[in-house]
């Protein structure tokens, strides 16, 4: 998950979830809207970012508090 700054060129990393590696099929993650250090987000607009082997798949996400 990447926050989006002030900035939009200049997105940090807030969280990263390690799914090792998995067998094909469909599956879900959440994200309780907290970072790496367990602190929440503020509302704005968050970049899901998902590597699937050799393909990157880009999301945009709103969190509304």
């Amino acid at each position: 998950v990447h926050g989006d700054g002030p900035d939009r060129r200049l997105a940090q990393l807030l969280r990263h979830f390690d799914l090792a590696e998995r067998a094909p099929g469909n599956y879900q993650i959440a994200w309780d809207g907290k970072d790496s250090s367990g602190k929440e987000c503020s509302s704005g607009i968050y970049y899901i970012v998902l590597n699937a082997g050799k393909d990157t798949f880009q999301r945009k996400a709103v969190l509304q508090k």
